[in-house]
């Protein structure tokens, strides 16, 4: 049996080809599917034709850009249905995979944990590890956050209702990443093997057990947004397991495709504001059907 790799692009295309020279350098005969969220610069388009002579890599072209729940149900919709695949990894096309290892690592967790879903360290271009929240709050949680989007219309109203941290590392990103490697050089290992907890979306690894019983992972009624949250609850409720592995390592450029349709903050802020709305009320309908069943 084979490892699926599922590559969500939009736009950039040499992410998502530097993505797939990973996979290869690192994975014996993957199955790599590359799904084009309808990119308008043509670079859909300009992959299909890079990789046309490579039979393991296949490239589909949406008509629309679906988001990132449905885009990458597609690609492991296609995986699961034409490839007998123990795992299918749902990754960010600016994403690479650096673990020489990664197959052995795999299956050796696998036989320990059997889990459901796993998510890998993520090294970021600073040389830091990406920082994800791995706690599913409870509805006030989410209630307050819904609440505090609705109220700020634009960016400037959302940083003075987030506070002075928010501030800061949206106005000074470098000097906070600064702060965030001495962080975790005081505290090493900044994250260790965890389980049951909500993953980082980036590079999101699906196991033989979770193919067999789910024909999708993600939500499809978000756009983007809190897929990661959504997806555990979709785990916790069947009983399966999560895990986070520091000994498994990727790296994030983190952003690439957002970042090349809005430059300005304030419209990368409405895109943000408009989705995080959107997902943030089907999340907290998710939580008052887990707390009446």
């Amino acid at each position: 049996m084979t490892i699926g790799f599922e590559i969500l692009h939009y736009q950039t295309s040499d992410d998502t080809i530097a993505c797939v020279e990973s996979i290869k350098s690192n994975v014996a005969a993957p199955v790599i599917v590359i799904v084009d969220n309808a990119s308008p610069n043509g670079s859909g388009r300009i992959l299909s034709e890079y990789f046309k002579n490579e039979s393991n890599v296949h490239v589909i072209l949406l008509n629309e850009n679906v988001g990132f729940a449905r885009g990458n149900n597609t690609g492991y919709k296609f995986i699961r249905d034409n490839y007998n695949c123990e795992f299918i990894c749902c990754i960010n096309n600016d994403t690479e995979l650096i673990c020489k290892d990664f197959e052995e690592k795999l299956r050796k967790l696998y036989s320990k944990d059997e889990f459901a879903v796993m998510a890998p360290k993520v090294l970021l271009k600073d040389g830091s590890i990406q920082s994800f929240n791995p706690i599913l709050h409870d509805i006030s949680y989410y209630e307050g956050e819904l609440e505090t989007l609705m109220q700020s219309e634009e960016y400037s109203q959302y940083l003075k209702k987030k506070g002075i941290l928010t501030l800061l590392i949206c106005c000074f990103p470098k000097f906070m990443g600064i702060v965030r490697k001495v962080k975790q050089k005081l505290k090493p290992p900044y994250r260790n093997l965890m389980r049951n907890v909500v993953l980082h979306g980036c590079f999101l690894v699906f196991s033989n057990t979770f193919i067999t019983l789910f024909e999708e992972p993600f939500d499809p009624r978000t756009f983007m947004f809190r897929e990661e949250e959504l997806l555990y609850i979709k785990v916790r409720r069947k009983g399966l397991l999560t895990v986070y592995s520091e000994n498994i390592c990727v790296k994030h450029k983190e952003d690439a495709a957002t970042d090349s349709v809005y430059k300005k903050r304030e419209d990368k802020y409405q895109f943000m504001r408009k989705n995080q709305i959107k997902s943030i009320k089907i999340l907290i309908e998710e939580l008052r059907i887990e707390r009446n069943e």
